[in-house]
């Protein structure tokens, strides 16, 4: 496959080579391409959570926000971490 990239584009390829992290423009744009696959994938991830919570509440089983929610939520993560436990990735931005 043949592209075309803009002047701009090809400068900003050309000084992250030279700057010595990346060998040549097709590591560049294959990393780039990846972190657009990982956001796209996080994305659609997030996006099934929200539908899923949605068809929650409008199912009732929803819980209210409280500041005694907060606090019961931030107790039980310092317990985990007391006991050396990691918080899940889902979790963790």
């Amino acid at each position: 496959m043949v592209t075309h990239i803009s002047a701009r584009l090809e400068e900003r390829i050309a000084k992250m080579v030279s700057s010595g992290q990346y060998a040549d423009a097709e590591e560049v744009l294959d990393q780039a391409v990846a972190l657009l696959e990982s956001r796209d994938h996080r994305l659609e991830w997030l996006r099934n959570a929200i539908a899923e919570s949605d068809a929650a509440l409008a199912r009732g089983e929803g819980v209210r926000y409280t500041p005694e929610l907060m606090d019961a939520l931030e107790a039980e993560a310092h317990e985990r971490c007391l006991r050396g436990e990691r918080p899940s990735p889902d979790v963790c931005p």
